[in-house]
């Protein structure tokens, strides 16, 4: 089953929003770990991307 890429892109966003909050309120462990998953998941969109279109 293919996400929207619209979807993909609000799920970005929230995770980025509770991202900073995390950071606002000192959870930096939290926030640190989600900050990696974050770009993993960044990463491993863009590199799905990528080899589709081929």
């Amino acid at each position: 089953m293919m996400v929207n890429n619209k979807w993909l892109a609000w799920g970005m966003l929230v995770l980025n929003l509770i991202l900073i909050w995390f950071v606002a309120t000192m959870q930096n462990m939290i926030a640190m770990w989600l900050m990696a998953a974050i770009m993993t998941l960044d990463a491993v969109m863009n590199l799905f991307a990528l080899y589709k279109h081929q």
